[in-house]
């Protein structure tokens, strides 16, 4: 496999990841399983914000979130701009979905988030270039490329482990 086969596979493993979430209703997708503040919303949008926010500035382009509709029906606010780390309690609590559409429409954004990841990834970035200092070893433009996919698959796992204690069928 090449090094482009081996990326699309990766990200298709999240994309997949992702669509056999299924269906999950508003309530379910805002409770927390056992009390822990991020809530399945919240990693489906967390794990778009982290995707979308890394890029960017691996990129230089601007960040999708800004340009959509959801960004305005979840009535975030900056929290929903940030990418939740250092999130206190009732800020990940704060994440909530009202309506399946708005699970549809996080989980249409993480897909859109890991199609632009792709797209870079394949567009010949310079993969050995180091983006990171502060890191020992210093992170290059791959390391990162493979640690937002990482990442994504992560929380979608955690988003799928949300959905079975929730009752969900996922």
């Amino acid at each position: 496999m090449t090094r482009d086969e081996i990326l699309i596979e990766f990200i298709t493993r999240a994309h997949d990841s992702l669509e056999s979430l299924g269906e999950v209703d508003a309530a379910t997708a805002s409770r927390s399983p056992g009390g822990h503040p991020n809530s399945l919303a919240w990693l489906l949008w967390h794990t778009g914000r982290m995707l979308d926010i890394q890029l960017s500035k691996l990129s230089g382009q601007p960040q999708l979130w800004h340009t959509l509709e959801l960004r305005r029906q979840l009535g975030l606010g900056e929290l929903g701009d940030g990418m939740g780390y250092a999130h206190s309690d009732d800020e990940a609590r704060a994440i909530q979905v009202h309506r399946a559409e708005d699970v549809r429409g996080l989980m249409s954004y993480v897909h859109a988030c890991l199609d632009d990841v792709q797209c870079y990834a394949l567009s010949g970035p310079d993969f050995d270039e180091v983006i990171d200092t502060s890191f020992t070893p210093p992170v290059t433009r791959g390391v990162r490329i493979v640690s937002l996919i990482d990442d994504a698959i992560q929380h979608l796992a955690q988003a799928h482990y949300a959905a079975r204690i929730l009752g969900s069928r996922a």
